[in-house]
């Protein structure tokens, strides 16, 4: 992009800060409701900037941006960062969002408004919520407020969002861990423009398309080289920000899908020109952007006697995805093949509450998992000796994919179970983004020779340092990688896979 104008020193800017982020599972049978947001929970004024402040979240990146510029004052309104989970329920939609306009109806004039929203979020009564968010948001401070929002990678973006929108960037890591600058990106941009050095003008591509949550890793390939042919084309076309969203494939929403978003100064023709190429060259790698994995058995298979620490990939009961995290399909196989050294983490909040009552250094005898609505899965039988009680309130300092700092599963208990290695109880679904919940609760995770990480991507960023090997292990459950288990309703048709002869017209000039 051209360079700014000189800033007027005596130009401050009004900006407000909001979100509500949330990735829904719509095949979910557990809602995104009152009780989940009262667990998120609900932030209002300085609790959004108390919660975040010194983290890599989007919203301190924001907050840092803000600092740097040092002619901005922020008025934090609302925000929540709920569980991925089901559908968002109507009351919550209306707390949350109800909340946020009347804050910016009120409290306004605004120069600009930021919020962090996710893009892959859907309400029982709004298929694309994060584009009705903005559509509520834009209609409450007018035309010439500029309205900018970071979203996640795995976001599906519709024209709405564009439209409703001066900025929409997203994260292009995965795991996302530039979350922190791709926010502060999009502040600055936003900063810019309500001072009048640029005019942000965007363009949206909505592909034909779901990839593969197994191909959806940044550091593997295609993804890798079309992210770089991404940052060649911005540079050369001399935009602010080209990028591709992955899609979240479990939303099941006209919205789902991969796409590809590109924000110009004032030359509408340069990004609707990079954006169309770019799109362009994913199309031409869908076959390449589809895959595969092994089952758990044959993944008990592949570890057994294999030295360590191999991190199994719970595909299925991917906690980031929006399930229960009690799926027992993978330590069960592993059990049935004599794997031992094995670290696992179970929701179920009846054998970590019996854990508890029970207190550390007692010998227990519990079934654990495979009890939720999902249904994934026998009870899973733990004896042995409780090692470790916590809270399960952990704060994610080091390493941490989407970059927020707290996580809060409930009572906790971590069980050394003779013959097989330990298992890790806990009252909420766990996310395996950080290494830190595991020495919270006196675990030396390294030690272990197989861990099974309930997630797909996400858990590199906290495994990386120590794992000997990745493995994919497409479980079953609602984030399974096999899609045609699914029965959408609501999805565009045609799209690749589903209808394997989907055209996409090239316009790519």
């Amino acid at each position: 992009m051209p360079n700014p104008a000189p800033v007027d020193d005596e130009r401050r800017l009004r900006v407000a800060l909001g979100g509500f982020s949330h990735e829904t599972n719509s095949f979910s049978p557990h809602p995104a409701d009152q009780a989940a947001l009262a667990a998120a929970p609900l932030l209002r004024g300085d609790e959004v900037v108390s919660a975040h402040i010194g983290s890599r979240s989007p919203t301190a990146g924001f907050l840092d941006a803000a600092e740097q510029d040092g002619k901005v004052d922020v008025v934090p309104l609302v925000s929540a960062s709920l569980t991925p989970m089901g559908l968002v329920t109507d009351d919550v939609f209306e707390t949350v969002v109800g909340e946020l306009v009347e804050g910016l109806t009120t409290g306004g004039p605004w120069d600009a408004v930021y919020l962090d929203l996710h893009g892959a979020g859907v309400s029982r009564s709004h298929p694309d919520m994060d584009g009705e968010i903005l559509r509520r948001v834009r209609q409450a401070v007018g035309p010439d407020t500029i309205v900018a929002t970071t979203l996640d990678m795995h976001a599906n973006v519709s024209p709405q969002m564009i439209e409703q929108a001066d900025l929409v960037n997203l994260y292009q890591t995965n795991p996302h861990l530039d979350t922190h600058e791709r926010a502060s990106e999009c502040a600055r941009l936003a900063f810019a423009a309500a001072r009048g050095e640029i005019r942000p003008v965007q363009h949206i591509v909505q592909l034909p398309l779901v990839i593969n949550i197994l191909r959806q890793g940044t550091d593997d390939e295609p993804v890798r080289s079309l992210l770089a042919e991404a940052r060649h084309l911005a540079d050369a076309e001399g935009l602010a920000f080209l990028g591709i969203g992955l899609g979240y494939p479990y939303s099941d929403s006209p919205k789902m899908g991969a796409t590809v978003v590109a924000i110009g100064d004032g030359d509408s023709g340069a990004a609707a020109g990079a954006a169309e190429r770019l799109a362009q060259r994913v199309w031409e790698q869908r076959e390449e952007l589809q895959g595969d994995a092994p089952d758990a058995s044959e993944a008990a298979e592949i570890v057994f006697g294999q030295p360590g620490p191999i991190v199994l990939l719970d595909v299925g009961d991917n906690v980031g995805g929006g399930t229960g995290g009690d799926s027992t399909v993978l330590p069960e196989a592993l059990r049935r093949r004599g794997v031992d050294g094995v670290f696992v983490v179970l929701t179920d909040p009846d054998a970590a509450e019996a854990a508890h009552d029970a207190g550390v250094g007692a010998t227990v005898s519990l079934l654990a998992g495979g009890r939720s609505a999902e249904g994934i899965g026998d009870p899973f039988q733990v004896e042995g000796t409780v090692r470790s009680l916590s809270d399960g309130r952990f704060t994610q300092r080091g390493t941490s994919h989407g970059g927020r700092p707290h996580q809060h599963v409930g009572p906790t208990a971590v069980v050394d179970i003779p013959g097989f290695g330990s298992v890790m109880l806990t009252t909420l679904p766990f996310m395996p983004f950080s290494i830190e919940p595991y020495a919270a609760v006196g675990v030396e995770i390294a030690d272990y020779r197989v861990i099974v990480a309930k997630g797909v991507i996400a858990p590199r960023a906290a495994f990386t340092s120590i794992a000997r090997r990745f493995l994919l292990v497409d479980t079953p459950g609602i984030s399974t990688a096999d899609f045609q288990r699914f029965q959408y309703a609501h999805r565009r048709s045609p799209m690749f896979p589903f209808e394997p002869d989907t055209t996409f017209e090239d316009r790519s000039g």
